[in-house]
């Protein structure tokens, strides 16, 4: 296996880059269509040293569990194996049985890092990090980590869990993305945790704006290198940041291994930070179109009433969300796109985030412009 120039966290030494595993498996429910090629892009990610493997219990309906554990059947002890638990499962004895479904998919006796996937407002936070700090003790974990917290968040977990290190923070970042840096980074470095950057390269897209992608192509051409390779690398400059892309091609495996190699001159990175940036803009609610087609992989709410009443179940609901949202007073930014035909009052189509979309009109009643990335 090739040593990725591992970043230490703790006593932990960690690869340079990781896999995600988000669509391994299938989405949000199961797809066995690609197994054998799921399994081998996993394992030629290990041999390359892309050994910190990132899944969740809800990826392809826990298929993804069981792909990994295929995946990393005979070198168990060379990779280091992370998973989520869902937010409908934070109570202590669901969480507890959630640990337990994990291990006997992934065909382990621990977990490496486990992390909670989504705070659920409805949970009491003490609640859930009492829970996993008991899987910790028993053994069935060794580290704990936290995915889409808030600052705030961050600060009251590592409050209750006093003594114990928060080993992790995980949330979406890329050139797209990149609210990261704007305080959860900085508290990361300052507090020894890792920061595991999810969909680093925008979901294949890199970055989902063509005028900073265009940019992007004459900076990777300057340092010798592919676009997504730049990206990654500027990615890992930013701090204690591992990326978890995932590759299911050859190519793109050996693409991401080899971003590990890259040391971008200070020059290319101020001009990076300063050229591969896009701004959050404020919009009225009112003139985003939430389901256009009013499909997808989840329920979508087409109105406040129905967000309201959460008849499809979401946990968090909407109105929880809101909650956190007002005392935060801050969200992830909703991903849109424009529309093209400039359909009456609706100017974009919502992408991404419905039930944070939702949950931004209900916290403050439609009276605050929402917050969006706008992709091309």
């Amino acid at each position: 296996m090739m040593n990725l120039q591992p970043k230490q966290i703790g006593e932990e030494k960690i690869p340079a880059i990781g896999q995600g595993c988000m669509g391994i498996g299938g989405r949000f429910t199961i797809d066995r269509s690609r197994d054998a090629e799921q399994i081998a892009a996993l394992k030629l990610g290990i041999d390359l040293g892309m050994t910190f493997i990132d899944t969740a219990e809800g990826y392809g309906g826990g298929h993804s569990e069981e792909l990994v554990g295929e995946a990393v059947a005979g070198i168990r002890e060379y990779v280091f194996l992370a998973s989520k638990v869902s937010p409908n499962h934070l109570s202590v004895e669901l969480l507890t049985l959630a640990c337990e479904d994990s291990l006997r998919r992934l065909k382990t006796d621990r977990l490496d890092l486990y992390q909670v996937h989504w705070p659920n407002p409805a949970i009491p936070l003490e609640e859930t990090l009492g829970g996993l700090l008991r899987l910790r003790e028993q053994g069935k974990i060794r580290h704990i980590g936290v995915s889409n917290f808030s600052l705030p968040e961050l600060r009251r977990t590592r409050s209750i869990l006093g003594s114990t290190p928060l080993f992790s923070v995980q949330t979406e970042y890329n050139l797209f993305e990149r609210g990261p840096e704007e305080g959860i980074i900085p508290w990361c470095a300052k507090e020894g945790v890792l920061f595991i950057a999810y969909s680093p390269l925008d979901q294949g897209r890199v970055v989902g704006s063509e005028a900073v992608r265009l940019r992007l192509v004459k900076l990777a051409r300057d340092v010798g290198c592919t676009p997504s390779q730049l990206a990654l690398a500027f990615l890992r400059s930013q701090g204690p940041v591992l990326p978890i892309p995932k590759a299911l091609s050859e190519e793109h495996i050996r693409e991401n291994a080899g971003a590990s190699e890259i040391v971008l001159p200070s020059g290319i990175r101020s001009q990076m930070d300063a050229e591969c940036r896009v701004e959050v803009k404020l919009v009225p609610w009112h003139h985003i179109r939430p389901a256009p087609d009013k499909t997808g992989d989840h329920a979508v709410y087409t109105t406040i009433e129905e967000a309201r009443a959460n008849l499809a179940g979401h946990s968090p609901s909407p109105q929880d969300l809101a909650m956190e949202i007002v005392r935060n007073d801050r969200i992830k930014p909703i991903r849109v796109t424009p529309i093209s035909e400039g359909n009456g009052v609706f100017q974009y189509d919502l992408a991404e985030g419905r039930i944070r979309f939702w949950a931004w009109v209900l916290a403050f009643d439609g009276e605050r412009d929402v917050p969006v990335l706008v992709r091309d």
